[in-house]
């Protein structure tokens, strides 16, 4: 995502991350959903942030965990919903 290497290209990097998170890598996964929080060779899109993100928590990404936390706090990409907030906090802790 940093273009280490190669010619730094975030439509390509959004690419490769899709077919890798498609696949179940948690580390594309969470890149996956920064790029669609920047906006970064994609349209931001707070849903797909949300999806990504949850994907990875899911698997037991606990730094991921706690972003997903925010999204349920904020009601961003989600409905707001202070239960599952509150839930992925606790698997972040």
């Amino acid at each position: 995502m940093n273009g280490c290497g190669v010619v730094l290209n975030h439509v390509t990097a959004v690419k490769w991350f899709k077919k890798a998170s498609e696949q179940g890598h948690i580390e594309s996964q969470h890149n996956l959903g920064v790029l669609y929080q920047s906006g970064l060779g994609i349209a931001h899109c707070d849903v797909e942030v949300a999806r990504w993100w949850r994907k990875a928590a899911e698997q037991g990404d606990v730094r991921v965990s706690y972003n997903v936390e925010n999204l349920y706090d904020s009601g961003r990409g989600v409905v707001e919903d202070k239960k599952k907030a509150l839930h992925w906090w606790r698997k972040a802790a």
